[in-house]
């Protein structure tokens, strides 16, 4: 992105660009640098992979002159256009509905409280084996997962958490989303992806939470209602047996070390499993 904006900044100068110019393509790189960001946690990203190759296709077949090639692929992707509207019509949504908005957590000290008040639940839910799915959101909005459950936005606390899990009571059976500071909803229910390599190993709310992280970017922390085991989930990726301190530790990592993949930073992260030592 920087060399991109610094040569487009020496070519303005050498051709008598106004200032105008330059305002626009710095605008349009930051737009294009969100969007490609938005598109990455989502399943957009593939999609835009196909469409990619699509137009490669179509270039080459023009070159080489390939009349009927060009047309069907033309056709393919002005009918494929309509499709995408369709298909990715939540992540649009959840897209405009983000613009003006910040980055969730934005305070170091909002992100501190959220963190201390889920390890500390989550210790107890785990000690006393009681099932449960909570979900921080990130950047990617997760409005469509907050509307199939019991919205609450209710303020963030340990005691609120451990009453939502207890065995029995109604809104235990989903996920809770925590949404900048505050309970945002209560019992929502994730979609699986049936198609993951570990879908025979895992429980429903493993899977759960894999199939969210994939789709998102956002982090889910299970505790296994048979092992009382609390694992967390993000970019697809299942890490488990975090204990109270390496579950603060992971929190504080993915929040405060960028946007970095949280398990690659300096080596990866220390969790304790029983006796042992596993770097992530």
């Amino acid at each position: 992105m920087h060399s991109f904006l610094e040569h487009s900044l020496l070519g303005a100068l050498k051709t008598g660009i106004g200032w105008r110019d330059i305002v626009e393509i710095v605008i349009l790189s930051y737009i294009i640098y969100r969007l490609l960001l938005f598109m990455k946690a989502t399943r957009a990203i593939q999609v835009l992979k196909g469409i990619a190759v699509l137009i490669i296709l179509a270039f080459l077949s023009r070159l080489a002159e390939l009349e009927i090639i060009d047309q069907i692929i033309r056709w393919i992707l002005g009918i494929g256009a309509i499709g995408i509207i369709v298909v990715f019509q939540p992540e649009l949504r959840r897209a405009l509905g983000r613009v003006g908005k910040g980055p969730p957590f934005h305070l170091p000290v909002l992100r501190e409280r959220v963190i201390e008040e889920v390890v500390k639940s989550i210790s107890l839910l785990a000690s006393e084996r009681h099932g449960a799915l909570v979900v921080l959101e990130r950047e990617t909005g997760l409005e469509d997962l907050i509307e199939t459950g019991v919205k609450m936005s209710s303020e963030l606390s340990s005691e609120l958490l451990d009453t939502i899990f207890v065995p029995q009571g109604a809104l235990h059976d989903g996920a809770v989303v925590i949404r900048q500071g505050r309970v945002a909803a209560a019992a929502c229910i994730i979609s699986l992806d049936e198609s993951s390599r570990e879908v025979k190993t895992m429980g429903t709310r493993h899977l759960a939470a894999v199939s969210l992280s994939h789709d998102t970017d956002a982090i889910v922390i299970v505790v296994s209602e048979e092992t009382g085991e609390v694992s967390i989930a993000i970019n697809g990726e299942m890490k488990r047996g975090f204990d109270r301190v390496s579950l603060r530790n992971a929190l504080r990592s993915i929040y405060f070390a960028g946007r970095k993949h949280w398990w690659a930073k300096r080596g990866g992260l220390v969790s304790t499993f029983s006796n042992r030592t596993e770097c992530l």
